[in-house]
């Protein structure tokens, strides 16, 4: 005996026939949803997916779900009448702690090139702005913008230098 097989309507298209097994993969990778129209092969009688349980069942199961285990409950504070003050809880505690003992590691002392970077930088910068001046026309407008280049540069890399780069 052969197994059943079914042709199913999505969206104006009839598709099929299809076996039980490849209907149900194609309702795992969402090809259709429960809107859609299926019929036995050989009938013309055409009813929506949703309206036959069976086959929603096994097209569409139902998610599993979860629940927690009961568990007891037991307490551990065990209840008393006389309360606890905080300074014997705090006694308490400070005996239970382990006593804190800071690792020193001995750290070499970094080097501070900071006054070498900025001689450094200067000396070159000077000799860009010194470049310029050399290359460009002579005139009173090219000396006063380099005497002022000069200064930003030099109040620029002090302040980069000594106050942004506080870990240098």
């Amino acid at each position: 005996m052969t197994p059943q097989r079914y042709l199913i309507r999505v969206n104006d298209r009839v598709l099929g026939p299809h076996s039980l097994e490849a209907l149900q993969q194609m309702a795992s990778m969402q090809a259709f949803d429960e809107t859609a129209l299926i019929s036995p092969e050989g009938t013309e009688q055409w009813s929506v997916l949703r309206d036959s349980p069976e086959l929603r069942a096994s097209f569409f199961p139902s998610a599993r779900k979860f629940q927690f285990k009961d568990k007891p409950f037991t307490a551990v504070n065990k209840p008393t009448n006389e309360p606890i003050s905080v300074e014997e809880m705090l006694r308490g505690n400070i005996a239970k702690a382990q006593p804190f003992e800071p690792t020193v590691v001995a750290e070499r002392p970094r080097p501070n090139r900071r006054r070498q970077d900025f001689v450094t930088a200067i000396i070159f910068g000077y000799a860009v702005i010194g470049l310029i001046v050399w290359w460009a026309p002579r005139s009173s407008f090219v000396y006063v913008g380099a005497v002022s280049l000069g200064a930003v540069y030099t109040v620029g890399l002090y302040w980069v230098l000594y106050h942004v780069m506080d870990r240098y």
